[in-house]
């Protein structure tokens, strides 16, 4: 179910720095299976499209909520479209937004209707972030757990039903169910501007 109005994406109730730094990321994650066409679930400010688009990859967005003008309306736990349909299914900051008993079945979704694989991110709790700009040294980045051996319950916020890190959804125990026969995990990692992000790349077996 829709959990947001449209208005909540509006740029300056939504947008900041850090999560502008995730949508390079996002396209980072993206270039690294070289798709011709992707699909995004979750439309959002419609930022991250825009970006692929002008890296001259055609997008299809789906979104559940038609107020934000998907190209289709429907959910990833059903997509409305055929197996195959896109080079790769990209769906960033959203799957926490289901109960995690549907993880794999959103993942199975996302795996059917693409070719090459599939790119995500999710919120992990608990994490730190360091950037440092030295004058004639290169930009340091760095990003980690701060918080080694505590997992919190999580408690449903009326958006996400769980994060990484909280307690039963440990990062092994989630990368568990975003891998299957079909996908391998082949990259992860976070972003240091923005370390509640974890990006994944998951490369769809031949």
């Amino acid at each position: 179910m829709k959990q947001v109005d449209h208005a909540h994406y509006a740029f300056t109730a939504y947008e900041n720095p850090e999560r502008f730094t995730s949508y390079y990321h996002q396209v980072r994650a993206a270039l690294q299976l070289a798709p011709d066409t992707l699909m995004e679930v979750g439309v959002g400010s419609k930022a991250f499209a825009a970006l692929m688009l002008a890296q001259g990859v055609r997008v299809i967005t789906v979104d559940i909520d038609p107020e934000l003008r998907p190209s289709l309306c429907g959910s990833v736990l059903e997509l409305p479209l055929a197996d195959g349909s896109v080079d790769v299914a990209a769906a960033f900051q959203v799957l926490e937004h289901l109960p995690f008993e549907h993880l794999g079945t959103a993942m199975a979704e996302l795996t059917r209707v693409s070719r090459k694989g599939v790119v995500i991110s999710l919120p992990e709790f608990g994490n730190i972030g360091i950037v440092a700009s030295i004058p004639f040294v290169r930009k340091l980045r760095f990003a980690s757990r701060a918080l080694a051996g505590w997992y919190p319950r999580h408690r449903f916020d009326g958006e996400h039903h769980w994060e990484i890190n909280k307690r039963g959804y440990r990062l092994g125990e989630v990368i568990t169910v975003l891998t299957h026969a079909d996908v391998t995990l082949v990259d992860t990692w976070l972003n240091p501007y923005n370390p509640y992000h974890r990006f994944f790349v998951l490369e769809k077996n031949r």
